[in-house]
């Protein structure tokens, strides 16, 4: 039976800055460059906050997965130490994050990292699973993982294999749950959002959206939903975000 994400209250708004308030802290990730020469690396850089492109690194610590899908699918795990990827072959790669799930409960005074059944006050709690994923593209030629799946629960799918992501271009995606078409709001920011997105979208029954990257680059979509959480005594929601970002991309197959 397909678990169906709960429509988030942001989907309801109009407004993009009260989305973006209502969205918070949520996860990233972009590389150092985003595209460079064949047998080089490059800097990953994960990110937990509010202010696109540059907010919060993400402490190692706080990451449960980090891995690298090359253009011939073969996943490779990134060194947390160094946040370096190894050296990469001709093609467009996947660097990939999944975030340590986590509690949340906001109190009447404040927030604190432990389920509601822990805490006094309790106001909301939430459970959350977070995946981001970023493009980086090597050389010029070879394949592309850009269209790959890493099964994230919540993930941001690119539709056809991008060759060239430049400012005006449209960019097919799909959000899937759990492998299967979640329908709710799609936020985009580019390099000078902040924390307010250019554009809301809405996915269709497919869990398809058309995005027009306006602005200039990295741009980052950004999904949301939510399911109740199993046992209502220790947790109101599990949560779920995520994102995939991209910088200008210039790639000839």
């Amino acid at each position: 039976m397909q678990t169906r994400l709960k429509t988030s209250a942001i989907a309801l708004v109009l407004g993009t800055s009260l989305a973006g308030t209502a969205l918070a802290h949520h996860p990233w990730v972009l590389t150092d460059p985003g595209q460079t020469k064949v047998g080089t690396s490059v800097q990953v850089l994960p990110f937990f906050g509010h202010e696109f492109p540059i907010d919060d690194p993400m402490h190692p610590e706080r990451i449960a997965e980090l891995v690298l899908l090359s253009g011939d699918s073969e996943q490779i795990d990134i060194n947390r130490a160094t946040m370096s990827t190894p050296a990469l072959a001709n093609g467009v790669h996947v660097v990939a994050l999944r975030q340590v799930r986590g509690y949340w409960t906001q109190t009447t005074e404040g927030g604190q990292r432990l389920p509601k059944s822990e805490v006094a006050n309790a106001v909301r709690c939430s459970y959350s699973d977070n995946g981001s994923k970023t493009l980086v593209a090597a050389g010029d030629g070879g394949p592309s993982a850009a269209a790959s799946l890493l099964g994230h629960r919540l993930e941001i799918v690119l539709h056809g294999e991008p060759t060239a992501l430049v400012a005006g271009d449209t960019l097919p995606v799909q959000v899937l749950f759990e492998g299967q078409p979640h329908i709710g709001p799609l936020l985009a920011f580019h390099s000078a959002s902040g924390e307010d997105p250019y554009a809301l979208l809405e996915t269709g029954a497919d869990g398809r959206a058309e995005v027009v990257l306006e602005g200039q680059g990295p741009w980052l979509l950004l999904a949301h939903g939510e399911i109740d959480y199993p046992d209502p005594s220790v947790c109101d929601v599990e949560s779920f975000y995520a994102s995939l970002s991209i910088t200008a991309l210039t790639h000839n197959p």
